[in-house]
């Protein structure tokens, strides 16, 4: 491993442990954590062979996630967080790095969330307001899925990818199924005039599905339609940690 490859594995180990501690305790990747990252990995980039890839994947990026963050799905820290990781490491091995991470973070965080709702699901009893034979068809329909799914991958694949496939697969299906209980514990009935300049709002309130990130052009709307109050979505879970998990694992493992 050469000393740029070095240098810019070490960055990002850092950066990425700053952006998952403070994104655990405060649900934010700021920018003092992620445009340093960018800067960095602008200055290293003349030193790969890779640099091409580096700008390529950061252009990604911004143009796949971007529409992600005007409605609600994804955070603008973690847009540039993921900028910042595709310039500092553009590849890895024979590995466009960022497609690793971005798999292990987002299998880990599915099936880490995925689980928690499960349990709340129960344990809160949803499913007797959802009700109990449709419940049980949603539950079996997701398990079904996940076991083919499983099934079909162990014929190709190693029989642990197929079962963190399948286990995967039933608990995301569990959650878009029941989702609007996922989004309940995350849900605040507030006055327009508190709401936040991140808050993610649900569009209900105008008419309309979905959810979109709080700006003036929305507060005029609500204003126009003379709306007093609306669901806002705060403390939604965090990424941070689990695109930590990503970097060492892939690290290592590549």
């Amino acid at each position: 491993m050469d000393i740029v490859t070095l240098i810019s594995i070490g960055l990002t180990v850092f950066f990425s442990s700053l952006a998952a501690y403070f994104d655990y305790k405060t649900t934010y990747i700021y920018d003092w954590i992620t445009y340093p990252m960018i800067i960095a990995g602008l200055i290293l980039l003349p030193f790969k062979s890779s640099w091409y890839i580096g700008l390529i994947s950061a252009a990604a990026v911004f143009v796949i996630f971007y529409p992600l963050y005007r409605y609600g799905k994804i955070g603008g820290g973690d847009i540039k967080y993921f900028m910042g990781l595709s310039l500092l490491v553009p590849m890895y091995g024979k590995f466009v790095f960022i497609l690793p991470v971005f798999f292990v973070a987002a299998a880990s965080a599915g099936l880490f969330f995925g689980f928690k709702f499960f349990y709340s699901f129960f344990s809160k009893k949803y499913y007797l307001k959802e009700g109990i034979a449709k419940t049980a068809i949603y539950f079996c329909l997701a398990l079904l899925v996940g076991l083919a799914s499983g099934f079909f991958l162990i014929l190709s694949y190693r029989v642990e990818l197929a079962i963190l496939a399948a286990l995967l697969l039933f608990v995301c299906l569990f959650v878009l199924l029941f989702q609007k209980y996922f989004y309940l514990d995350f849900s605040h009935k507030i006055k327009v005039d508190k709401i936040l300049e991140d808050d993610i709002i649900d569009m209900q309130c105008l008419g309309k599905s979905g959810t979109k990130l709080f700006d003036k052009k929305l507060l005029a709307k609500l204003k126009e339609n003379k709306i007093a109050e609306v669901i806002v979505y705060r403390n939604l879970p965090v990424f941070g940690p689990f695109i930590l998990f990503g970097v060492i694992l892939s690290v290592l493992v590549l």
